[in-house]
């Protein structure tokens, strides 16, 4: 979120936008006002009648979309006009296929405390298995942009890898810390991952691709839900991943 509105400050592109911004060929998507767009990858889908458990959503045919609150992130078919559940707890929520979203887990809103909290990457390919994405994180000050107290990112995926590139590197030599890769939508279980250069071990449940580091923990371990807690990752800056 707080990346699309550096691209909003940086290039005048809208933050919250219709589908029809992103998807101004499918004629379904012109008259549509109750589901948009969160930059390109997010479609937000509120609920808007009182006491409703569920809700009808378009899923443009042209791209891939995931469900956020679906286990294991599930992909969504058929596509075109379905109806969701849309419990009082969660807002109807997709990851458009294409698109590589960073994460960081919760902490205190200090630009210190901005800095140590580490990332996770949710990789949502495309049919043809590309993503791409970027990162944009600062000190939170008025004028750090200008001055160049900032970090900029930018994340490629093609079948099988993914790749970073540090476009602006904060003056203070600050890196990202990367704490967990998700891949979404990955057809079989790899052999062999490798993560800035080195091999890992990884759960594959139902088409997604999960490394996580879990803080305190003395090696690999099965989690609850089935995902492999990898205690290494965060010790390293991430350079680029691959899954064969």
């Amino acid at each position: 979120m707080y990346t699309e509105f550096y691209r909003a400050t940086a290039n005048g592109s809208t933050v919250a936008r219709s589908l029809m911004e992103e998807f101004p060929n499918d004629e379904e998507t012109w008259l549509i006002d109750n589901q948009f767009m969160f930059g390109p990858a997010l479609m937000i889908c509120p609920v808007t009648v009182e006491g409703a458990v569920d809700r009808q959503v378009y899923f443009p045919p042209s791209a891939r979309w995931f469900d956020v609150h679906a286990q294991y992130f599930a992909e969504v078919t058929p596509k075109g006009l379905q109806t969701v559940p849309a419990p009082l707890e969660n807002i109807p929520l997709y990851i458009r296929g294409g698109h590589v979203i960073p994460m960081q887990d919760p902490g205190n809103d200090t630009y210190h405390q901005k800095l140590l909290q580490p990332f996770l990457l949710i990789v949502a390919p495309d049919a043809d298995g590309l993503a791409s994405g970027s990162l944009f994180w600062d000190r939170n000050g008025v004028d750090d942009l200008s001055l160049g107290n900032y970090q900029l990112m930018e994340f490629s995926a093609s079948k099988g890898s993914l790749s970073s590139r540090l476009v602006h590197q904060f003056p203070i030599g600050v890196q990202m810390q990367l704490f967990g890769l998700q891949v979404l939508g990955v057809a079989t279980k790899p052999a062999n991952v490798i993560v800035n250069e080195w091999q890992e071990e990884a759960v594959y449940v139902q088409q997604r691709l999960a490394l996580r580091q879990q803080p305190g923990g003395g090696g690999p371990q099965e989690s609850a839900k089935g995902q492999l807690e990898l205690t290494d990752i965060s010790a390293r800056v991430f350079k680029s991943a691959s899954w064969q």
